[in-house]
C-alpha cells in the first residue's frame, strides 16, 4: 500500500502540479514566519480572502475602545485599535501579525500552499495540441485545512482554472465536459 503522500506526489506529477511552498499557520501562531510576512507585505487583502476572513479593519466598534489608544479588553475586529490597543490610521496597511491574529481567531490553523503548473500555449489549428514547460508557469496560493487526501482536488481545481485561462487566451472554447474544464 502506498503512503498517502507518495500517492499525492505521484498524482501531482501526473497532473503537472508542483507544490513550491507550504506555510503551516499553526506553527506560525506566535510569530509569523518570513514567507508569511512576505506574502502579507505583497497583498494582505488577497491573503485574507484566500482564508475566507474579513478584513480586521472592518467597521466593528469595540465596546471598550474610546479611540484614544488606551489599553482595554481587546476586540480583534475593533476598527479603532484592531485588538492591539493602539489607534490605527484607517489608511495604514495590514501587517503579518494582524492577518495571522485574524486567522487564529477564526480557527484557521491549516496550510497556505504555493502551487505551480506550466502555462499551456495552444496551437490554433488544434485545441488538443499545446506546448508547455517549467520555464513558463502559473503560480498561486491556496489555503487548505489539512494535508491529506482532500488537498488533491483543491490543487487540481486550481490547475484547471489556469488551463481554462490559457485556453481563453488562445481564443479556444472552455469545455465543461468530463475533462474538468470550467
Amino acid at each position: 500500500m502506498l503512503h498517502p503522500f507518495r500517492r499525492l506526489s505521484s498524482d501531482l506529477f501526473d497532473a503537472d502540479i508542483v507544490i513550491q511552498k507550504i506555510i503551516w499557520l499553526a506553527a506560525s501562531s506566535a510569530t509569523p514566519v518570513d514567507e508569511f510576512k512576505e506574502l502579507c507585505d505583497g497583498d494582505p487583502e488577497m491573503l485574507l480572502a484566500l482564508m475566507g476572513l474579513e478584513d480586521p479593519r472592518a467597521e466593528i466598534e469595540c465596546e471598550s475602545c474610546d479611540g484614544t489608544g488606551e489599553i482595554h479588553s481587546h476586540n480583534p475586529k475593533c476598527m479603532s485599535c484592531s485588538g492591539t490597543g493602539k489607534v490605527r490610521d484607517e489608511n495604514e496597511a495590514l501587517d503579518a501579525e494582524e492577518v495571522l491574529t485574524s486567522a487564529m481567531h477564526a480557527n484557521k490553523y491549516g496550510f497556505l500552499i504555493q502551487v505551480a503548473t506550466p502555462v499551456r500555449v495552444y496551437e490554433k489549428a488544434d485545441d488538443t495540441i499545446y506546448r508547455s514547460g517549467w520555464g513558463h508557469y502559473h503560480t498561486g496560493w491556496l489555503y487548505v485545512d489539512a494535508l491529506d487526501e482532500t488537498v488533491f482536488p483543491v490543487l487540481t481545481a486550481w490547475a484547471e482554472k489556469m488551463e481554462a485561462s490559457d485556453r481563453r487566451k488562445a481564443g479556444l472554447a472552455i469545455n465543461s465536459d468530463d475533462q474538468g474544464w470550467t
